[in-house]
């Protein structure tokens, strides 16, 4: 594991073996557990979420993944923007159709990334449904 300070971002990067996909929202990379920031997956107890667990797992498999952490955290994780040799996992995972944009946490930066089918589709948690004002 390789941890950076830099301002006030915090670098986490690891590779293959130190990466552990949660769900499709969230990895532990070096023992530290990351949720993807803007990044609304269904529950891993879903299909649909299975299948974005093992989408991030695709994406991460044997690559370097970097994760931004960001000031805030959840109750048991981090959140931070991550990138898997430069790309980033979260928009990727929105772009293939196994997540949705998240407002609260993105700011809407994904929202143009997702399929036109994918909101009919996926379900949106309460606490990404919301908008902050």
């Amino acid at each position: 594991m390789k941890a950076l300070v830099s301002g006030f971002t915090l670098l986490v990067s690891a590779v293959a073996g130190d990466v552990h996909i949660v769900d499709g929202e969230t990895l532990v990379i070096s023992g530290m557990p990351v949720g993807l920031a803007g990044v609304d997956a269904p529950s891993a107890e879903t299909v649909e979420g299975q299948a974005a667990r093992a989408a991030m797992q695709a994406l991460t498999d044997g690559r370097l993944v970097t994760c931004r952490i960001s000031g805030k955290t959840g109750d048991w994780r981090r959140t931070g923007v991550c990138f898997a040799d430069g790309e980033d996992v979260g928009a990727a995972l929105i772009a293939e159709g196994f997540a949705l944009d998240c407002p609260r946490t993105s700011e809407g930066r994904y929202r143009r990334l997702e399929p036109s089918d994918s909101r009919t589709r996926l379900p949106q948690t309460a606490e990404c449904a919301e908008t902050l004002h």
